[in-house]
């Protein structure tokens, strides 16, 4: 890692192995000496476009080679990318544009409407620009495609100068745009590159969407690409479409969301999957791993505890540590300190829950708007939000979100650890728990549950499963089975979701 500019990492390569595939997409296909021509000309036209250095450009668009190219080319010039989430509606559009207010809007086709939409309902509406188009249109890659000029020099940026804001899930709360200095994502390269045992020549498959950390980072795009690694990218498709891939493509590593990874265990053995060689995902059940070792065995499972603020992940388990520490999230990545603490904000003992505080390097310095000018302090404790224990080996236990906490007759009832328990239940695909109130407790647990396709459960099975495993005071007080649960582009429920539809419910006339 030589590069104070994320986007030099490609010209480092071109010494090393400038003809070996470095991005592919659908049937366009990138050497390492391609892409870097490829950001280049971006750049130049992003450059005639008025983008400058700490400019803002906001991407709205499917994931594609296009919007890999636009990313490292803002990154180039010192600019800074702001993917937003297509999923989300245009008023959330609305309220990020008018939050890091970009001077550029880059959007596709299939987006154009809602781009649109978004644009009109916020304050000053950038301009739009097509990252790609048929022949005869304007678009971004057709202006680099015109372009004949000299490369452009990388910015000279610092490692604390931002090239990103990526905005968090907003499962509680509205988003926040988290800043990406370059040194953030330098440093998560050097952590994925140890502990994912990156290796230049591995393929990995990239599903996660380009708005989203694991995309990019978990280890995503930026991560990869910086250890030499093939990126192959998919941009959506079902549990068949990620194994036609990852059987054509010999993919030797790839991050799934735990729906789909389920799914692709299922199918896994009619496949030829002799190349690969380390699945990642999060939130891996004791069954789950336990499926992996039958349906895939000699492969490398990997969990990790990934945050956007965190440029990645957290924390790492392997499998061979997932018996042993069934129900912790692993251990500390490289260049990452965790420590626990209690409400005055002092260090607790190993095995003592409290608040999860971490720092480090690849920990962003803040989000937008709340700091200016960015310096990044890696000497400083950054509250996570989360309630978590650390045993005496140094694994996190994780015991859900700090505002994720009912208060019922006095104790403190975590909703992550109810929603633990019926995870385990195989019947259960998905399980949201949310607060109600009662007369004499204050607060009690509240289940929405949400049934495996051709499973059976009902509320007093399910009661028996839970108070097998917790105190009475956690056991959920009332049941709702649903068809469906609200998801969010990571595999998490939107709580915040059912939360509102069970406050408009109770709340008086």
């Amino acid at each position: 890692m030589n590069y104070a500019n994320v986007a030099r990492m490609l010209h480092d390569h071109l010494g090393p192995r400038p003809d070996q595939e470095a991005l592919v997409f659908e049937d366009r296909r990138y050497t390492f000496a391609e892409l870097e021509r490829c950001v280049d000309r971006t750049a130049h036209a992003l450059s005639q476009a008025g983008i400058r250095r700490g400019d803002r450009a906001a991407l709205l668009a499917g994931t594609s080679d296009h919007y890999v190219i636009a990313m490292f080319a803002l990154a180039k010039l010192g600019a800074i990318a702001v993917p937003l989430n297509v999923r989300w509606a245009a008023d959330e559009i609305a309220y990020a544009l008018d939050d890091v207010t970009p001077a550029l809007l880059l959007i596709d086709a299939e987006h154009s409407e809602l781009a649109g939409t978004g644009a009109a309902r916020a304050a000053g509406a950038p301009a739009a620009l097509d990252l790609h188009a048929p022949p005869g249109r304007d678009s971004l890659a057709a202006r680099a495609a015109a372009i004949t000029a000299a490369p452009l020099p990388y910015a000279d940026v610092e490692l604390d100068d931002p090239h990103r804001i990526l905005y968090t899930s907003g499962t509680t709360s509205r988003p926040k745009g988290a800043l990406h200095t370059h040194g953030c994502s330098a440093w998560n390269h050097r952590a994925m590159a140890a502990d994912a045992d990156l290796r230049p020549g591995d393929r990995l498959l990239v599903s996660y969407p380009m708005f989203h950390v694991s995309g990019l980072e978990a280890p995503g795009v930026f991560a990869a690409l910086s250890a030499g690694v093939t990126c192959v990218l998919l941009d959506g498709g079902d549990a068949g479409t990620v194994l036609d891939v990852l059987e054509r493509e010999r993919i030797t590593l790839t991050v799934l969301l735990p729906p789909l990874y389920d799914e692709v265990l299922s199918a896994s053995p009619d496949r030829d999957l002799r190349a690969l060689r380390w699945i990642i995902t999060g939130a891996v059940t004791p069954a789950l791993m336990r499926r992996f070792t039958e349906m895939l065995p000699g492969k490398r499972l990997i969990e990790v505890f990934a945050m956007t603020e965190a440029t990645g992940p957290l924390t790492l388990l392997d499998e061979a540590h997932m018996v042993e520490k069934a129900g912790r999230t692993g251990r500390a990545v490289r260049n990452v300190e965790l420590r626990i603490v209690d409400e005055q904000g002092q260090p607790v003992p190993a095995g003592t829950t409290g608040f999860v505080q971490a720092r480090g390097p690849k920990l962003s310095p803040g989000y937008w708007g709340t700091l200016e000018p960015v310096r990044p302090d890696p000497a400083r404790w950054f509250d996570t939000g989360d309630l978590g224990s650390l045993d005496s080996d140094g694994y996190l236990g994780y015991h859900g979100r700090a505002k994720e906490v009912i208060k019922s007759g006095g104790e403190n009832v975590s909703m992550a650890e109810i929603e633990r328990v019926l995870g385990q239940h195989p019947g259960i695909q998905a399980a949201c728990i949310v607060r109600i109130t009662h007369p004499t407790w204050g607060e009690v647990p509240k289940a929405y549950v949400l049934l495996r396709e051709g499973t059976q459960a009902d509320a007093d099975e399910l009661e028996a499963w839970c108070r097998a495993s917790l105190a009475g005071f956690k056991v959920p007080r009332t049941w709702e089975f649903v068809d469906d649960l609200p998801f969010n582009h990571s595999g998490k429920v939107l709580r915040r979701v059912l939360q509102d539809h069970e406050n408009t419910r109770t709340a008086p006339p």
